[in-house]
């Protein structure tokens, strides 16, 4: 209690606000999940730019790696920042568990992230389709009541049909009956 008492006074003493500490990541994750899916919808929306903008192994960034480099290059990094970061900090009697939950932490992340994107990009691109489609058939009205007049049918019955040369027709019963 003492301790506490001594820690809470040296906090009022040197403004020092435990809460803030989380007032970044507080700014921060909702930056990367709304950046995490726009990214993720680009990647299941036909964008022109992810599917030739790869480089290397990896042409087509709306599909998954298919040498699982870039997921393990991923966990990797993690864990190396997570470790060069934890040996750095103040040692605490508690952060021995957690330094160990730390360092697990990218391997139990890697089964997610090695498939990224989820969406494939051909059920992706079939779905904008089926949108396009049932957009049509909701506004079709709309569309012809504007603009210029569109072709509705296959042949313009204005102009008169052109007639095939005829054959005589067929008669397979004098051919039979001689």
């Amino acid at each position: 209690a003492v301790a506490y008492s001594e820690l809470v006074s040296y906090q009022r003493q040197h403004n020092v606000n435990p809460l803030r500490g989380f007032l970044v990541p507080l700014v921060q994750t909702p930056l990367f999940v709304s950046f995490f899916l726009a990214l993720q919808g680009m990647a299941a929306a036909p964008v022109p730019g992810l599917l030739q903008g790869g480089l290397g192994w990896f042409p087509n960034l709306a599909a998954p790696d298919p040498f699982y480099i870039l997921p393990v290059l991923v966990t990797a990094s993690t864990w190396l920042v997570l470790e060069l970061g934890a040996e750095t900090g103040v040692s605490a009697p508690g952060a021995g568990p957690v330094r160990q939950i730390l360092r697990l932490l990218p391997l139990v992340f890697l089964p997610f992230i090695i498939h990224f994107p989820t969406v494939k990009w051909r059920e992706a691109q079939a779905t904008h389709e089926a949108e396009q489609r049932r957009w049509r058939l909701r506004n079709h009205l709309t569309l012809a009541a504007k603009g210029p007049l569109r072709q509705t049918f296959a042949q313009n019955p204005l102009n008169p049909p052109k007639m095939a040369p005829s054959e005589p027709p067929k008669r397979p019963w004098k051919d039979t009956l001689g």
